[in-house]
C-alpha cells in the first residue's frame, strides 16, 4: 500500500479513486495515497491538502495520475507531484517549505511560494499565476530552462509550439475559469482529522 500523502477536504459531484484494480468513491476526510489515480467528473470538484501544507483543487472533467510526495532531499523540502491529464486546477504552494510539480501532456509546472490556476487539455496548457512565480517547461524536456511566469502573468503552451507569455490573463480564460477559483483555496484539513481514512467502494468497484 502507498504511503498517505494528503487528505480530501472538499468534494462536489462524485469523484472516484482507482486504488489497485478497484474504483472507490471519495468523500471529505479520505486519505490520498502515493500512486492513487483520481477521476473528477464533469462539473465535479475535488480538493486535496497535502501533508506538507500544499493544496490543489480540480474541477472536472479531469483526471489526476500518480500522486506522490517525495521525501526531503538534503536541504530541499518534500515535493508533491501530480499528473493532470485534463481539467481545471488551482494550486496553493504558499506555505513555507512547500514545493509542487504539476505534469501535463504538454508541459510541467514547478511551483514554490506561489498560487496559480491552470487549464489543461490533451494538447494545450494555459496558466495564470496569482502570486509568486511558476516555471513552465516542455513535458518532453523537463530539465530545460522553461518559462518563468510571475504573479499577474499568463502563459500558454500548445503541443509542438513554444510557450507564449502575456502580462495578464485574456478575457476568454477569465470568463471560462471556475468561479470558485477566484478566491483563495480554503484550508479545511483540521475539520476531518478523525474522519474515516479509507474510501468507500463503488458498486462497480473492480474492472
Amino acid at each position: 500500500m502507498g504511503a498517505e500523502i494528503g487528505m480530501v477536504t472538499l468534494v462536489d459531484g462524485k469523484p472516484r479513486v482507482l486504488r489497485g484494480i478497484a474504483w472507490f468513491s471519495l468523500s471529505e476526510g479520505v486519505r490520498i495515497r502515493d500512486g492513487d489515480t483520481i477521476d473528477v467528473p464533469e462539473k465535479g470538484q475535488l480538493q486535496i491538502e497535502f501533508n506538507d501544507g500544499g493544496v490543489v483543487s480540480v474541477i472536472g472533467p479531469g483526471a489526476l495520475y500518480a500522486a506522490s510526495l517525495t521525501p526531503r532531499e538534503g536541504k530541499l523540502p518534500p515535493l508533491a507531484e501530480l499528473f493532470l491529464t485534463r481539467g481545471w486546477l488551482k494550486l496553493d504552494a504558499k506555505a513555507p517549505g512547500v514545493r509542487m510539480k504539476i505534469r501535463t501532456p504538454v508541459s510541467t509546472a514547478m511551483a514554490s511560494d506561489a498560487a496559480a490556476v491552470m487549464h489543461v487539455t490533451t494538447d494545450t496548457v494555459e496558466m495564470f499565476v496569482e502570486t509568486g512565480s511558476v516555471k513552465l517547461t516542455d513535458a518532453a524536456k523537463p530539465d530545460a530552462a522553461g518559462v518563468e511566469t510571475k504573479g499577474g502573468g499568463f502563459t500558454t503552451r500548445a503541443a509542438g509550439k513554444p510557450a507564449e507569455a502575456a502580462a495578464r490573463a485574456p478575457a476568454a480564460f477569465v470568463g471560462a475559469m471556475p468561479r470558485d477559483f477566484m478566491d483563495p483555496l480554503p484550508k479545511r484539513a483540521p475539520k476531518f482529522a478523525s474522519a474515516r481514512p479509507d474510501p468507500a467502494p463503488d458498486r462497480d468497484a473492480t474492472f
